[in-house]
Order: C-alpha cells, then structure tokens, then sequence
C-alpha cells in the first residue's frame, strides 16, 4: 500500500508566549497590495506591546471572541462581525477580556508586515514557535522590522532593546531572516 504525502500548507507561526497564532493567507505581492491572515488571540492574552506600522495600515475583522483594540485614547470593543481599522502610524494595541479565543481576520496594506511575519513562520515551523537558541537571528530579523516601519514598538525602551539587541547580534555574525518569497503558491 502506498502512502499519500500531505499537501503543502500555508505557513503558520505559533508566538506561544504572547498566546497568539497567525495563519496566512495572501501575500500583498499576489493580492492587490493586501497581505491577510487570520488572528487567534488565546484566551487570557493581549497579543504584541502597543505598537505602530509607519507604511501601512490594518484592518481587523472579528470573527470569534471579544478583542479590546487601544487606539488614540479610545478602546474599541470589537465582538464577531465588527471591524476597525488603524491608520498608518498609529500606535495602538489590544486587550483580551473574553473567555474564548479570539480570531481576527487582519489585513494590511503592503508587504512590510508580511516580510517581518512570514519569514519567522518558515524557518520555525514547530508549532510551539521559535525556539530559544534562534534568539539572536530573530533579533536582528526584528530590528530589521525596526528599521523598516512594519512594526515599531511606540515604548522608546523596548524599540531601543530590540534594535541593540539586533546590532549587537549582527556584529556576532547573526543576519535576518530571508524574505519568504512565493509563499503563497503552497496552497493546497
């Protein structure tokens, strides 16, 4: 009897510690300039700290759960069917106060996130997310996301860690991770 391999599947990354889990599904280079995934927030977890995206701008759409976004002052109370969308640069972050797992269709408006994101869940596919020893490549892959405005810690300490953690573990040799090119053609 033979056996039948498994299909490709679109990359997933798994980010145990902030309880979030992304499954992508079109690259901004295949769809009109629009990179979507859909979001799973654990429940009793808040996802990344506040936070910007200088060249692009996000739109949430919940399908399941309760998501709290934080945006200029102002918290959004999201619930299945609602929408929001942040502007371009401006910082925002999220809050989890249900009891079920929250999932969000995401979609941003260029590829900047895309190559921050896609990128760490190809070269990590276990399904506990990165593991400790690739510390210093994810660093330096994330001061690159820094340094390009896909997503920028608005805390003046954790942008400055991250991006001399990066510099630090770039002079040692560690580079960023490569852009996941074509990524999208592994649907089944």
């Amino acid at each position: 009897m033979s056996q039948v391999a498994a299909a490709p599947s679109l990359p997933v990354l798994v980010l145990k510690e902030t309880g979030e889990r992304f499954f992508f599904q079109s690259s901004a280079r295949e769809s009109g300039g629009r990179f979507r995934f859909r979001w799973h927030l654990a429940r009793g977890k808040v996802g990344p700290p506040a936070h910007r995206h200088l060249h692009e701008t996000e739109h949430f759409q919940v399908h399941a759960g309760h998501l709290q976004v934080f945006m200029n002052g102002t918290c959004h109370d999201l619930h299945p069917g609602d929408a929001l969308t942040v502007p371009a640069g401006t910082p925002h972050f999220f809050g989890h106060p249900g009891d079920e797992e929250a999932v969000v269709d995401v979609t941003l408006g260029a590829s900047a996130m895309e190559d921050l994101l896609v990128p760490m869940a190809v070269a990590y596919p276990e399904t506990q997310g990165p593991p400790l020893s690739a510390l210093p490549r994810l660093m330096v892959h994330l001061a690159r996301g820094i340094e390009t405005g896909a997503s920028v810690p608005v805390s003046p300490i954790g942008r400055s860690l991250i991006t001399l953690l990066g510099a630090f573990f770039r002079l040692l040799g560690a580079r960023p991770l490569p852009t996941a090119t074509q990524w999208w053609q592994l649907r089944p």
